[in-house]
This record gives C-alpha cells, sequence and structure tokens, in this order.
C-alpha cells in the first residue's frame, strides 16, 4: 500500500512526545499493512461514497489515562493525508478521560 506524507502538525506532536518520528511511522506502516493486507474495509467501501467528509469521535470507553495520541495521528495521516483531515479537538497524552470523554475529534 502507498502512505502519504506526515504533516507538520503531526510531526511536532510525535516530537513533543519525545518520540522518533521515523521509527513511529515505520512501526504504524507495519501494523498498517497487516491491518489492511488483504485491501481496504469492504464495509466502509461499500457505505461511503469516495470524497464524504465526516466528523469522527474518539471517545473512551471507561476511565484511564490517555497515551499514544501522536502515533494515532501518524496512522491517520499516512492513510488519508495530512491537509485532508482536521483536528478539531483533542486531549494531550496523560490525561484522565471517564466514560464518554473525548480523547480526539477529526
Amino acid at each position: 500500500m502507498t502512505y502519504h506524507q506526515l504533516g507538520s502538525v503531526t510531526v511536532g506532536m510525535v516530537e513533543t512526545a519525545g518520540l522518533d518520528v521515523a521509527q513511529v511511522v515505520t512501526q504504524v506502516t507495519a501494523a498498517l499493512d497487516e491491518d489492511l493486507a488483504y485491501g481496504p474495509d469492504v464495509t466502509t467501501e461499500a457505505t461511503v461514497p469516495a470524497g464524504q467528509s465526516v466528523e469522527a469521535v474518539v471517545a473512551a470507553r471507561r476511565g484511564g489515562i490517555l497515551a499514544g495520541l501522536p502515533v494515532a495521528l501518524v496512522a491517520i495521516d499516512l492513510v488519508i493525508g495530512a491537509g485532508q483531515w482536521g483536528l478539531l479537538e483533542h486531549r494531550d497524552d496523560g490525561s484522565v478521560l471517564s466514560p464518554g470523554d473525548h480523547a480526539l475529534r477529526l
């Protein structure tokens, strides 16, 4: 699969988290290659028109501490492409989340 380049916002968030950007990209790409080995999600392909704009929320199912947000943004940039989505709301890693709290809204 061909992936997009990371945007500057994502790179900055990964670096601010103290992570090596190249290593994160390598790990996320490996995970995506495994997940998408048989092509794109067939349900999404069948039900969501190309070019469709949507709003997505990642919310906590249970209470806990948020970890890994910059890595999630790497996956989004690689698959969707920087500039093709907008970060509307997010919590920082280390934030305490209660059930239903938004960790991320795109």
